[in-house]
């Protein structure tokens, strides 16, 4: 028992200085740098319930600049469980095996942010449509994209030529729209909140 306080200790002991060069030690016991979690800037805090996302973002930590096609599988997997949960706290419906640009189409309606939306007199109103069409096909596009290399489907061929920079590219995507869309609904209950 002794011998085991004296471990635990150097282990804090040796855990606080490698914190402190930027580095952590697992749950395995393995040394890595530490990572910041590319969403975690997220307003996670607007979700009821965001394990399933904190949960998918664990997993781009571990295997973000290792393991290209799961970091493509796995934000995309945040795509659609954000869309899901935004939905879900406007309490509106949607089919859970619905693909990504239908729950981006209900979430963005939702929101008030689908381009058909924009109010004809909108300053920048041509800009503005441009720009959310083009962050829709984001969303789509990365859905296509882990559907072409992503880990599932019981794949036959090994993926080839991914490498971190893809990676990093899917998460970034995903980081953006994600971000996006939960501020968006911050925003709105915040105006709804200082209007009643």
């Amino acid at each position: 028992t002794e011998s085991n306080q004296w471990v635990d200790q150097a282990m804090a002991k040796v855990r606080r200085v490698l914190d402190q060069d930027g580095y952590l030690v697992d749950d395995e016991g393995r040394i890595r740098a530490a990572v910041t979690r590319p969403l975690t800037e997220m307003p996670l805090d607007q979700l009821a319930d965001p394990a399933a996302i904190e949960e998918h973002l664990r997993r781009l930590d571990e295997t973000g600049s290792t393991d290209p096609p799961l970091a493509i599988s796995s934000a995309k997997a945040i795509l659609e469980a954000t869309c899901k949960h935004v939905l879900e706290e406007l309490g509106e419906p949607y089919d859970d095996k619905a693909d990504i640009p239908v729950l981006v189409k209900a979430v963005q309606r939702a929101l008030k942010i689908h381009p058909e939306s924009i109010a004809p007199t909108a300053k920048g109103r041509e800009s503005i449509i441009r720009t959310l069409s083009n962050l829709s096909q984001v969303a789509i596009g990365l859905a296509e994209l882990r559907n072409e290399y992503g880990p599932d489907h019981g794949r036959t061929r090994t993926t080839t030529g991914l490498g971190p920079r893809h990676a990093h590219l899917a998460i970034g995507a995903s980081q953006t729209f994600c971000r996006f869309l939960l501020e968006t609904l911050r925003d709105r209950r915040a105006a709804e909140t200082s209007t009643t």
